[in-house]
This record gives structure tokens, sequence and C-alpha cells, in this order.
């Protein structure tokens, strides 16, 4: 015999609701993100001296990579600044004076809006001036090493999607100084360096 309508009515309403479908997790500041800056800028940094010359401005172009690691709103990382990539392709045939940057970093992120991306990061690492002594792009000779000190600011811009990676353009500035005074003798003559360097730079910051 069919059921009449509220007997129906009446069943359906005391059958157990099907479950929920599972939410998905929530992100939390304890998860790990892995992060890549790249640049290209350009900057003025102390120049290695002797008693009989000095050379041009070796921060005029500098190619910069930092990859790191983000938890929640900290970042923790390495950090590259240099030209040693145009030196290597260009089989060491082109090495005019230039300086190599090779340290640690440490920075709060802040994300306003979740369109951008603000790093400020402090530095500590090890910086090498090199082929200082000699003449042209392809006969030069030299390295001093120093330890330096500096901060970094960092500006993306861009929405960040739910999921997946996030590719952001970045503006950045660096100001670094020596701690210690690099010298070294080519030739029997004596250079040394020590200074302030500032650095300019455009590029991504990648975050997954």
């Amino acid at each position: 015999m069919p059921l009449a309508p509220s007997a129906l009515a009446l069943l359906l309403a005391a059958a157990p609701a099907a479950p929920p479908p599972p939410a998905a997790p929530a992100a939390t500041s304890s998860q790990v993100a892995p992060v890549l800056h790249g640049s290209v800028g350009t900057g003025a940094c102390a120049t290695p001296r002797s008693d009989l010359t000095r050379v041009d401005n070796p921060c005029w172009l500098q190619l910069g990579l930092a990859p790191a690691i983000r938890l929640g709103g900290l970042e923790l990382g390495l950090v590259y600044e240099g030209r040693d990539p145009i030196k290597l392709v260009s089989f060491l045939q082109l090495r005019p004076p230039a300086v190599t940057v090779v340290g640690a970093s440490a920075g709060a992120v802040f994300e306003p809006g979740q369109r951008w991306r603000l790093l400020a990061a402090g530095e500590l690492g090890w910086r090498r001036y090199m082929d200082f002594a000699g003449s042209a792009v392809n006969d030069r000779e030299g390295a001093a090493d120093t330890l330096y000190a500096g901060v970094t600011g960092r500006a993306g811009f861009g929405l960040r999607p739910q999921t997946g990676r996030t590719d952001r353009l970045e503006v950045s500035l660096s100001l670094r100084r020596d701690l210690t005074t690099g010298r070294a003798t080519v030739e029997g003559v004596p250079w040394e360096v020590a200074g302030w360097s500032v650095v300019m730079g455009i590029g991504l910051v990648g975050e997954w």
C-alpha cells in the first residue's frame, strides 16, 4: 500500500542527514613554504685601491639569487649576488672588476591585503672583490675578502592564489657594510678595500 504524503515526509525528516564533505585544511602560521627570489640590479660599492690607482665601481651590474624557507611570518634563507654566471658563460673571458656576495638572511614577511609581499631582512656573510688589478676586461687578477653585515628590503606585487605557486614582480634595495678590510698583493703591489654598498634590483619572487 503506498505511503501517504504526510508519512513519507515524516520518514524523510527522520532519516540521518548525509555528512558534509571534508573541509580543506586551513593555512596555519606554522606551515613551511619554499621561496625563491631572483633579480637583476645595479648599484655602487667600495672600490679596491692601491697607492697608484683605484678601479671603477664594480657593482654596476649584479645578478641576485636568494633561496629561502618561509615559516609563517618568518623567512630564513641564503643570499647570492654577483656576476659569476656571466664570467662562466664567457669562459672566463669577461672579467671586469666585480664583487660577489654570499650570506645568510633572516627577516619578517608582511602581506597587507594579500596583494603586497613585503620583506625586511638582515644579512651576515662574506664578500669577495675580484679582478681589480690589470687592464682591459680579460687580463685581470686579484681577490680580497671581507665579512659584511647588511639589510635588505623587498616589495613584491601581485595577487596570491589559494593554491599552487605564487609569482610576483619584486623590487629590492640592499644596504651592506664591510666589517673587515680586504687586502691583497698583486705583482708586489698592495691593495685594500672596505666600505659601504647599495644595490637596487628588479625581478621575481616565487613562493610555493
